[in-house]
């Protein structure tokens, strides 16, 4: 699985960036162009179809399924929400969920770790505040 944001993604296919909002035959198309370097399956994060939400859009080669994992879109700027997104969907695969199911589960972990950092006025510098999100992830992991 490769976990590339849009810049990355861009770099990666050496085309331009393009900011969003996207539109899903040009999300669906860079999904496809990247699977295409050699990965059977690509989570493309930062993925917004409209203002209020955001997530992954993930595909799986081998299926041809392209699906949208999204969940509210929170305003600034929040470091490390990339890593936490890869943690958590690689903890989800690992735990045999499917790649749709595995990326929401990592969308609703990194929206919930935002927004427990936006309430609590945490500098955005620290990075986000995943680990009071732990016991839920476990939760959607159905570990308990």
């Amino acid at each position: 699985v490769i976990i590339p944001n849009y810049t990355e993604a861009a770099l990666l296919l050496g085309e331009p960036y393009r900011d969003g909002p996207y539109e899903a035959a040009f999300v669906e198309k860079t999904l496809k162009d990247l699977a295409r370097l050699g990965c059977p399956r690509v989570a493309l994060t930062g993925t917004w179809l409209e203002e209020a939400t955001l997530g992954a859009a993930v595909y799986d080669a081998q299926s041809g399924q392209v699906t949208y994992a999204m969940g509210q879109r929170v305003d600034g700027p929040y470091h490390g929400t990339g890593d936490v997104f890869g943690s958590a969907l690689l903890g989800a695969l690992m735990n045999d969920k499917p790649l749709g199911q595995a990326a929401q589960v990592a969308v609703d972990f990194v929206v919930g770790s935002i927004l427990r950092t936006k309430e609590a006025g945490t500098d955005w510098r620290y990075g986000v505040n995943f680990e009071a999100g732990l016991p839920a992830y476990i939760r959607a992991l159905g570990l308990v």
